[in-house]
């Protein structure tokens, strides 16, 4: 009985989510609604999890799917109101939402969740013999399939060292688009406005989750090469010395003539305490050195010193203000 309440609920939050998705696709909400969507969402983790798997639809459908993605994107295409689309936009997202969301992509691979607290980093032994290290405060889903293994970054930044197998694509995929390994290793992390990728070892191929076509808006990058990517488009970023861009998995953070204010918001990304400042009152200083990741009231310490700041706990937060 337990699980047959449980599925009952799964199916009307899914019904509900492809409600709110057709009409945010129709771009034609009204503030009520959008507030109303929005108070929906903060009710329950599984509604806004559901919601965004809907409105990403696409990054979730793998390679053999060329039916259910042209469907969607002639629907998607069209833009017509929720009105005027209405049932057939929400049969189509109710189809598709409910194999994706209630349901593993196969009876033999059941998707995993990975998730770290503030603070915690952890490696993943994948059966196929890859590797993933999560950084702090993230959140992984792996899908282990015979055609595909699928990753999927929801927060914070993870490292993938990948074994090789033609066979199967080894494929990152965030609200933004997807980086697929041609080769063994990089890093991928999320951001509020876009997805960071960096090569460390041999080649990765990026792709736009908007792009119209496959491999349109898709860019390779080599070994020390970074992009960011939206949904919109890839955009290459200045190269990093591959070593210095994980030292994060050894539990460091090295800044090279580096703005106060982005240190330290790097460095409260792993306080189990919030590190409170003000940007405004720090521009102009910079620092460079290297700030332990695992004992952040010693790299607190280190950067106070070099800044000229001073640093004050305050119940449950850090302060940080210019002397």
């Amino acid at each position: 009985m337990a699980d047959a309440d449980d599925a009952g609920a799964q199916q009307t939050i899914v019904a509900r989510a492809a409600q709110w998705a057709a009409m945010i696709d129709a771009g034609d909400m009204t503030s009520a609604e959008r507030a109303e969507c929005a108070a929906w969402c903060e009710r329950d983790p599984r509604h806004r999890d559901v919601l965004s798997r809907m409105l990403s639809l696409h990054d979730h459908l793998g390679p053999g799917d060329t039916l259910e993605k042209t469907a969607l994107r002639r629907l998607l295409d069209h833009r017509e109101t929720t009105r005027r689309v209405g049932g057939a936009f929400l049969a189509v997202l109710l189809v598709l939402s409910g194999w994706l969301v209630l349901r593993p992509q196969s009876t033999d691979a059941p998707v995993m969740a990975y998730r770290t607290e503030r603070g915690e980093q952890r490696t993943i032994d994948l059966d196929e013999g890859s590797r993933l290290t999560i950084d702090t405060d993230g959140a992984v889903d792996v899908a282990l399939t015979s055609e595909q293994r699928q990753v999927r970054l929801r927060r914070g930044q993870l490292f993938a060292q990948v074994k090789k197998d033609a066979s199967r694509p080894f494929v990152v995929s965030t609200r933004d688009g997807s980086a697929t390994a041609l080769g063994t290793a990089f890093a991928v992390r999320r951001t509020e406005a876009a997805t960071i990728v960096t090569v460390t070892q041999s080649r990765v191929r990026v792709c736009p989750a908007d792009a119209p076509a496959r491999d349109e808006g898709c860019r390779v990058l080599g070994a020390g090469q970074r992009a960011s990517m939206t949904p919109a488009a890839v955009t290459p970023l200045p190269g990093i010395d591959p070593e210095s861009a994980l030292l994060w998995t050894e539990g460091w953070f090295e800044a090279d003539d580096e703005d106060v204010a982005t240190v330290l918001a790097e460095l409260d990304r792993y306080s189990t305490r919030p590190i409170r400042f003000d940007g405004s009152d720090l521009a102009g200083r910079r620092v460079t050195g290297s700030y332990p990741l695992t004992d952040i009231d010693r790299a607190l310490e280190g950067l106070a010193r070099t800044a000229n700041l001073n640093v004050r706990k305050t119940g449950d937060a850090i302060a940080i203000t210019p002397r």
